[in-house]
């Protein structure tokens, strides 16, 4: 499922090259995933570093990308943004690798900080990102048969799931086991027993038509609708047993018996119950654990590439700048704030 992600960034693209007129130098950076473009800065500079000429082209972008979700296990969800850049130029002209220290703030998701935990790197609200090495586009999904250059960014996150917990599963959980004690109204009161259950069966139909507002509308149920569906479904049992003993009650006297049935059905119907709510917990146990695997994994991937470019620059120091051409820099700071990245 693609949804809409507002992100604000600041990019630095540097390229060595002494004669090269800094007037001249663009390299028409294009986002194919974005959807709509809110605000944007670009400039020019240049400068020397480590005994190179320089120049770099530099923006601050504000935008609205495309975002593939994933709900199978929302609330307890984890996603990756993947931001794509691509050029104008051809693979041939042009290639976009990462050259350096790549950060993030959280302020930079404008429409996911506040329900989402991101895989920080330290205690001052920095985002580790991952960038991924220099590919292509596909030349089979180009309009010109062409290939271009592309360099992916990834930032991975999970959901918060305490506010779905409270005002979702616990209400629910709270409406279907209410409709056990219906149960305890005499057999010879079957129209005050489905008095409760039909009243209970339909605040939860009430329930889940609210509910719906808030939750991700998919092609498939994810973990809280399937939790839901299971407390209707419960319910209708219970109303289908009461019914059930009440059929029983108009053809046969023997009322212990009956009791006995009701008891039974009573209990059978709780089990279920049960099961099913030990199954959700170990599913969120489980789906939390694995989250917490994988953001740790992403941040030991995001570190390891910390320390190889620190060992690389200290090891060539400014030999490094002759490796590749151009490489962005990412930070929701103001580019004031900024200091050019090295090439990597």
């Amino acid at each position: 499922v693609k949804r809409r992600v507002e992100v604000k960034f600041f990019a630095q693209f540097a390229f060595r090259d002494p004669d090269f007129p800094m007037s001249q130098f663009n390299p028409k950076i294009v986002f194919p995933d974005l959807l709509e473009e809110l605000s944007s800065e670009h400039w020019a500079d240049e400068g020397k570093k480590y005994g190179h000429h320089y120049v770099s082209y530099k923006m601050e972008f504000r935008g609205i990308f495309a975002m593939r979700y994933e709900f199978q296990r929302f609330p307890f969800d984890l996603q990756r943004f993947t931001l794509r850049i691509s050029s104008s130029y051809l693979s041939s002209e042009l290639s976009l690798v990462n050259n350096g220290l790549t950060m993030m703030n959280a302020s930079a998701f404008q429409t996911l900080k506040d329900q989402w935990q991101f895989a920080t790197h330290s205690e001052d609200d920095e985002v580790a990102v991952l960038v991924g090495p220099s590919k292509t586009t596909a030349v089979d999904r180009s309009s010109t048969g062409c290939e271009y250059p592309l360099l992916e960014v990834a930032v991975m996150f999970v959901r918060c799931p305490t506010y779905y917990m409270v005002n979702n599963f616990l209400p629910t959980f709270m409406i279907t086991s209410l409709a056990f004690f219906s149960f305890a109204v005499e057999i010879q009161d079957s129209a005050d027993r489905f008095a409760i259950s039909l009243t209970l069966f339909l605040t939860l139909v009430a329930f889940k038509q609210s509910m719906s507002a808030g939750t991700p509308h998919c092609g498939y149920l994810s973990l809280i609708d399937k939790y839901l569906v299971a407390a209707m479904i419960t319910v209708f049992a219970i109303i289908a047993a009461q019914g059930s003993v009440a059929v029983e009650k108009r053809l046969s006297r023997d009322m212990d018996d009956l009791l006995e049935f009701d008891v039974i059905l009573m209990f059978s119907i709780l089990s279920l119950w049960s099961v099913c709510n030990m199954i959700v917990l170990g599913l969120a146990l489980v789906t939390y654990c694995q989250n917490q695997c994988e953001m740790k994994a992403f941040l030991q991937q995001h570190k390891k590439s910390r320390k190889w470019i620190g060992r690389s620059f200290a090891h060539r120091g400014g030999q490094r700048i002759q490796r590749e051409d151009c490489g962005p820099r990412f930070s929701d700071k103001p580019a004031k704030q900024q200091t050019l990245g090295t090439v990597d």
